[in-house]
């Protein structure tokens, strides 16, 4: 709870204990941080599980973090019922799926589907190509056999391994993992969440901010952007009530609304730069209207990883993977408990102590999803 609750650092908590008339060592409570008792992450992957059933869409977001001397990044998904965090080497497409399907060593399958999405990178030349073509089957691979395919391919490039392993990912995710995933991914416009699943919602929040960051040169172009967010504002109140009404003739109006906000052109150019860019982003803007009950932003994840951020501030990062590992599992139940609206004390103490008095979270989560608005 020190450690997790109150954001509390090794020297601290030992502080704590001494002053109560306890002896302990840093070492001694790192050691107890670091070996999450299998029961709370069994329970923690479970109530994953049941949230995902229930609330069908995940938030993720990503920020950067160190392990060890690395430059790492920590990525957490989630929705309003629990939390997920866990440590990857870049940002990448790869790197997120693995995180989403919770594993470092997933399985491939380097199929004709998985060819088709790699060939659409253009990063390989037709010579790779040509053997890569060689190597396409149902078969299910390994980590190390998709690096050996790799390693014979002479794909010395990141960019080029990583389009390679990405495809053969994506092909397993859609079959192997279908089961895993929620229906929708909500973020920001980071290239790298895009194209994991069928459906995927930018954050709204995200691109008008864009709008904010416009210079203004003149009286006019202040009066016009004034009115631009006068009118925005005003569609995305429409688009947030459209879970509570998804009617025809709302989703109309949002789509209508959108075009003549979007679609208008503008005596000030940076405006108009800034409209082109939303006006091409109008499928993953307006995803919602096809799935009314997800959210049309990012917040959810933007503060569950905001806990990343300030420990960052106060400690730095891990010493090591199985440190962030830990960590990770730590802030993933307090969020997902505080999420369920339970004392993540009172729930220690009825693991630790085997009391049974507070049901496992799965059975929560699905309490509290009878019926509700997201």
């Amino acid at each position: 709870m020190l450690y997790v609750g109150l954001r509390s650092t090794e020297n601290k908590i030992e502080k704590f204990f001494t002053d109560l008339g306890v002896s302990i060592s840093t070492g001694e409570i790192s050691s107890i941080l670091i070996n999450v008792p299998t029961k709370l992450s069994d329970e923690m992957y479970k109530a994953r599980e049941k949230a995902t059933i229930v609330r069908p869409y995940y938030n993720i977001d990503a920020t950067g973090m160190r392990v060890g001397s690395l430059s790492c990044f920590n990525l957490c998904h989630g929705n309003n019922l629990f939390s997920f965090h866990s440590t990857v080497r870049d940002r990448g497409r790869h790197e997120a799926i693995k995180s989403l399907i919770m594993t470092n060593n997933p399985i491939y399958i380097l199929n004709d589907a998985a060819l088709e999405w790699i060939q659409s990178r253009r990063t390989l030349n037709n010579t790779q190509l040509k053997k890569l073509k060689g190597k396409v089957s149902d078969d299910q691979l390994s980590s190390s056999e998709i690096e050996n395919i790799v390693l014979s391919l002479n794909l010395h490039d990141k960019k080029e391994s990583n389009s390679v392993k990405t495809g053969a990912l994506l092909s397993s995710l859609k079959t192997i993992y279908k089961d895993l995933m929620p229906e929708v991914l909500v973020s920001d416009a980071a290239g790298e969440y895009k194209e994991i699943l069928a459906a995927h919602q930018e954050c709204w929040i995200h691109e008008l901010r864009h709008y904010r960051e416009i210079r203004i040169c003149s009286d006019y172009v202040r009066e016009e952007l004034d009115l631009f967010f006068e009118k925005s504002w005003d569609l995305f109140d429409l688009m947030e009530s459209y879970k509570f009404y998804p009617t025809i003739d709302i989703r109309k109006k949002i789509e209508s609304d959108f075009d003549l906000i979007f679609n208008k052109e503008y005596h000030s150019f940076m405006i108009n730069h800034r409209r082109r860019n939303t006006l091409a982003r109008r499928e993953g803007l307006l995803r919602f209207l096809d799935h009314p009950l997800i959210p049309i932003h990012n917040n959810q994840a933007e503060s569950d990883i905001r806990e990343k951020v300030i420990r960052r501030k106060i400690s730095g990062g891990h010493k090591n993977d199985r440190g962030a590992a830990a960590g990770n599992m730590w802030i993933s139940l307090y969020q997902t408990v505080r999420k369920n609206r339970v004392s993540f004390f009172l729930y220690l103490q009825d693991r630790f102590k085997d009391l049974n008095q507070i049901a496992q979270l799965p059975v929560i989560i699905a309490l509290r999803a009878k019926p509700s608005i997201y």
